[in-house]
């Protein structure tokens, strides 16, 4: 039985059964109902593929290496027929049961096309690139309403091959060529201008490509182009003599102009690919160049010589300098000579004076100092800024560059160029001044001790006499000059006042004069000491006696100057804060000016104090030589220091009062252990003669 006749009778029996008339029945509890209940839809028919799709078309010629040619487009748009499905709807009161249907539909996403290599068809990726010939089948999928019921339809459309394109390639090079280049004017003297074209031609090539398709011989044929050659530059090169330049393009864009003479060329020149092949070649063309000389020959020389304007060549230190000069012209007499190599009637000889032609004026300056502009343009130097840095002989020297020329027929103008120049010696007068001192090695330093002795000149020391004078004061107002070994001299000797003062050092001459300033110090005390050794051995202590010592180096402050020709004293001073041991002592046994003080002593050339009792700089600070008492005690001097500029100068004090100490102590243990501290320095020395503890220090 057909399916469709078998749902008719199934369908007409389940009418006939719901218009039954049925009995009554007693009612004996109320119905609940829970429905209607659904059954699963079931097939009744699935559709079909109802037209022929196919895609076009079925052979692709591509070149290996293409990306390859995908085929999306199916024609006609795929036609589905409907299916159909049904289910069971069951109710609770009364108890009863009917079917419903519903429609399949199937449809299809345009481009979605899929290819296999299979049957029953399986998806499969196409090569991204056409690498070699193959054949794919497209099919297309019909999506169903209800896959659960009806599946999907998967149909075939079509087989395609894709095979290779080839080309084969017949090739006549093009050419190139460069031809009719000439030059404008034909001939000129040095200095024409020039310019130059020529005429470029081309030929075209002849390219025959044959292709073949092996699976579609619709692709097959032959094509003929002419591609022009490509020309990749253009230039050109001028040459004359010892004359050359050269551009761009087949033209002279810009004119040319000769700077030698003879007989020369411009040539062209092209880079070019023949339209075939990218093999890069040239083409040439030249015409000739023509161009005449002058030669000259300066008979008399003219020139610029320079001359001193200077009104004043002596300044005085401190200053301003400024030095002048003058332009002196001398024409020339030139003779010209004409050259021409393409016809010799044109050459001649003829005379001319000639103007010099001043090209620039410039300056230098030597000496004395090189912090100051020391070169310039111009006549003149104007005012030497800063001013010269010391005094001195000095020199300034003008030059001036020139040219003579002329300009006539057929010739370039002809140079006789030239320097000349002119010196102007002057001096710039200052005091010059070194101390005798070596030490600080700044010999021409103006800060210097009291007593100090400085030599002094006159540098760029002008003629006629000299007057020296000194004045000096303190903060005070007290006059302290110092003293002048000579009164006119242009050299001479100051020695500084024995007190701290400011001090000008004059020199008076014809015309100006020239100070010098002095600051003078006083030693303010002790800057430092320098350790030297420990007190030990004969004349001292020895071994079972309290005692120690050191022994250092002192230097006066401030050390910027030298006190090489002062004394120095320490104060001689009773004890103070005597205690244990010590308080056995007399006054007069304890006291500083009784052991050592208040004896004068010369200060050496690096400020350091001189030991009179040898050739080396020290101070002695020690006590002992005596058995251990057994119990400790000590004292301190305090000592005042002095100063005097040479053995009869005067007696003064530090500045600042400054004073230092030295104090011993001997220990409370009573095992005999002394310590001795000054300028900083402290020493211990036990009785078996070892020192316990190294020397410490500032």
């Amino acid at each position: 039985m057909e399916s469709g006749a078998w749902l008719g009778i199934l369908l007409a029996g389940m009418s006939a059964f719901f218009l039954q008339s049925w009995p009554a029945i007693a009612q004996e509890a109320p119905c609940h109902e829970d429905g209607p209940h659904y059954g699963n839809w079931s097939a009744l028919s699935c559709g079909s593929l109802s037209n022929a799709p196919s895609i076009s078309p079925t052979q692709i010629g591509q070149k290996y290496g293409d990306a390859l040619i995908v085929l999306t487009n199916v024609a006609p748009t795929p036609v589905y027929s409907q299916g159909s499905e049904y289910r069971s709807v069951a109710w609770d009161c009364p108890p009863s049961t009917n079917y419903e249907t519903n429609s399949i539909t199937y449809t299809y996403t345009a481009g979605s096309v899929f290819w296999t290599t299979n049957s029953p068809p399986a998806p499969w990726n196409l090569p991204g690139t056409f690498t070699n010939s193959f054949t794919a089948t497209a099919y297309i999928v019909g999506q169903s309403s209800d896959t659960n019921v009806c599946p999907n339809l998967t149909n075939t459309i079509a087989t395609v091959s894709w095979c290779a394109i080839t080309n084969s390639t017949n090739s006549t090079p093009g050419s190139m060529v460069l031809t009719n280049a000439t030059i404008n004017p034909a001939s000129g003297a040095v200095g024409t201008s020039f310019s130059a074209s020529a005429i470029q031609m081309t030929n075209n090539a002849v390219v025959v490509v044959t292709t073949n398709c092996a699976c579609d011989s619709s692709f097959n044929g032959t094509s003929t182009t002419n591609p022009p050659p490509i020309v990749l530059s253009n230039w050109w090169v001028a040459t004359v003599g010892t004359f050359s330049t050269n551009g761009t393009g087949t033209n002279t864009q810009t004119p040319f102009t000769p700077t030698d003479g003879g007989i020369g060329s411009v040539t062209f020149y092209a880079n070019y690919t023949d339209g075939c092949d990218t093999n890069l070649q040239m083409a040439s063309n030249s015409c000739a160049l023509w161009v005449s000389t002058n030669s000259t020959n300066c008979v008399t020389n003219g020139g610029v010589g320079l001359a001193n304007t200077s009104t004043n060549t002596n300044f005085c230190f401190g200053t301003q300098v400024t030095l002048s000069a003058t332009n002196l012209v001398t024409n020339a007499v030139l003779m010209v000579t004409t050259n021409c190599p393409w016809n010799t009637n044109l050459n001649t000889s003829w005379t001319t004076n000639v103007v010099p032609t001043i090209i620039s004026n410039w300056w230098t300056i030597t000496g004395p100092g090189t912090s100051y502009t020391n070169y310039g343009t111009g006549l003149s130097t104007g005012s030497l800024s800063p001013l010269p840095t010391n005094g001195g002989m000095g020199t300034a020297t003008f030059y001036v560059s020139y040219t003579t020329w002329t300009n006539t027929t057929n010739s370039l103008p002809s140079y006789c160029t030239n320097t000349n120049s002119v010196q102007v010696p002057f001096n710039v007068i200052q005091i010059s001044n070194w101390c005798v001192a070596t030490v600080p090695a700044n010999q021409t330093r103006t800060t210097i001790g009291v007593g100090e002795q400085v030599n002094l000149v006159l540098v760029g020391s002008p003629p006629g006499t000299f007057t020296w004078t000194n004045v000096g004061t303190n903060s005070l107002g007290t006059n302290l000059s110092g003293s002048l070994a000579l009164t006119t001299s242009p050299t001479n000797a100051f020695t500084a006042p024995s007190n701290a003062s400011t001090v000008n050092v004059t020199v008076s001459y014809a015309g100006g004069s020239n100070t010098l300033t002095f600051a003078v110090l006083e030693p303010i005390g002790v800057t430092h000491s320098d350790l030297r050794g420990l007190v030990s051995g004969t004349g001292y202590f020895t071994t079972g006696q309290v005692g120690a010592g050191i022994i250092t180096t002192p230097y006066f402050t401030p050390t910027n100057v030298s006190f090489a020709r002062l004394y120095g004293l320490e104060v001689g001073l009773n004890a103070t804060n005597v205690n244990g041991y010590y308080t056995n002592f007399s006054t007069n046994q304890l006291a500083h000016g009784n052991n050592g003080a208040n004896q004068w002593f010369s200060i050496m050339p690096d400020n350091s104090w001189f030991h009179t009792n040898g050739q080396y700089s020290w101070d002695y600070a020690w006590d002992g030589g005596y058995a251990n008492p057994g119990y400790g005690g000590g004292y301190t001097w305090i000592i005042p220091g002095q100063w005097k500029v040479g053995t009869n100068g005067t007696t003064n004090n530090f500045s600042t009062n400054a004073s230092w100490s030295q104090t011993v102590t001997l220990a409370t243990n009573g095992n005999g252990d002394m310590t001795v501290t000054k300028f900083g320095w402290s020493v211990t020395r036990g009785t078996n003669g070892a020192y316990i503890t190294n020397s410490t220090g500032p």
